[in-house]
């Protein structure tokens, strides 16, 4: 009996989730470890740095995801305004309402340490998601969507055309493998053509092998890759190093494990618990409301352990636990119901089947 292929890969769900939670606990542990002037135990921040690598995780997913939800897609540009509607309802309406809720918190309440940065480009280029001779954000995880639609518009060539996909692809990986050698300029070394941005081609090629291949042995590669990731994170903090090295190294763990557990999948050998599912569901807007949401708490907790001091370590379990509660939250009272009415409210254009019908 071949494998069933599920029309939601969980595994990959939970992939978002545990990255998602991965990151929350490094920018606590940053923001415990050496951010001024709250508890300052820099070896926090050094022993947790690996953690940070929960983002070159999202890179490698993104690809995948975006490979497998558009394969059929492929080589069929009436499939493009689908394709494009889609990424924008899954990215910007909520990013929005959180970068507002930056900006408005930040104006109200100047004392706050991150305050924002001004400039009509900085706030176009921000709520575009594409820098407009400037890289700043306001929000501190936006730096990896602005990689995300980059990263989008490069595939939008696959749905054009096959081959014009797999070329501009290929150039682009190998400008950005250049860019770990080479000192271009800011805008394009952080940007346009930044090392990290080939871990999207890792998992494109993982999805590529999962559609296209009949993948042995899935269970071997999985626990393969799950060392290769751990071994990152154990470099990373043993080293306090995200170096390019390491996150690719990253990079080939997380394609390998998205590759053996979604074949397990397939196969019927894994199955995802409920609690896992959920957390990748929600895991955007966790990944969001984090960062704004310690920045807001922390000096509330900080001032409260001063008055009472307990062990460091009650605050470092609970501020990340709040943080997700809020990301929770979020996907559940403002995102999940977001999407159901965008979902309604398709407009015609993006409507159009790969075979040039309205759906």
């Amino acid at each position: 009996m071949p494998p069933v292929r599920p029309q939601i890969y969980w595994s990959l769900q939970a992939g978002r989730g545990i990255a998602a939670i991965l990151i929350v606990v490094y920018h606590t542990a940053a923001m415990m470890g050496t951010d001024q002037p709250y508890w300052r135990i820099p070896l926090l921040h050094q022993r947790f740095t690996g953690f940070a690598l929960g983002v070159q995780f999202f890179f490698v997913l993104s690809g995948a995801v975006i490979l497998l939800a558009h394969f059929d897609d492929i080589g069929h540009p009436a499939a493009l305004p689908a394709y494009l509607w889609k990424r924008f309802r899954r990215v910007y309406p909520i990013y929005w309402f959180v970068l507002t809720f930056i900006l408005v918190s930040y104006a109200w309440r100047p004392e706050l340490r991150a305050s924002p940065k001004a400039g009509f480009l900085v706030i176009v280029s921000n709520y575009l998601l594409i820098h407009l001779g400037t890289l700043e954000v306001n929000l501190n995880v936006a730096w990896t969507l602005f990689h995300e639609t980059l990263f989008y518009a490069v595939f939008c060539l696959f749905l054009i055309r096959r081959n014009l996909g797999l070329f501009v692809l290929g150039l682009w990986c190998s400008l950005c493998v250049l860019m770990v050698f080479l000192h271009g300029p800011v805008g394009l070394r952080e940007y346009l053509i930044a090392p990290v941005n080939v871990l999207f081609a890792f998992g494109m090629l993982a999805a590529w092998l999962l559609r296209t291949r009949a993948i042995a042995r899935a269970g071997i590669i999985a626990a393969l890759g799950t060392a290769v990731i751990t071994a990152a994170i154990v470099v990373a903090c043993l080293r306090f190093d995200l170096g390019n090295p390491v996150q690719y190294l990253a990079g080939i763990g997380a394609a390998l494990l998205i590759l053996g557990t979604a074949r397990l999948e397939e196969l019927g050998r894994l199955t995802i618990p409920h609690a896992l599912r959920f957390f990748g569901d929600a895991s955007y807007s966790i990944y969001l409301i984090h960062f704004p949401f310690l920045t807001l708490i922390t000096p509330f907790v900080y001032r409260t352990w001063l008055r009472q001091p307990v062990p460091p370590i009650l605050p470092f379990v609970f501020l990340p636990i709040f943080a997700i509660a809020a990301g929770c939250a979020m996907r559940i009272w403002i995102e999940r119901p977001l999407l159901k009415l965008l979902s309604r409210h398709k407009p015609g254009w993006a409507q159009m089947t790969k075979e040039g019908r309205h759906a």
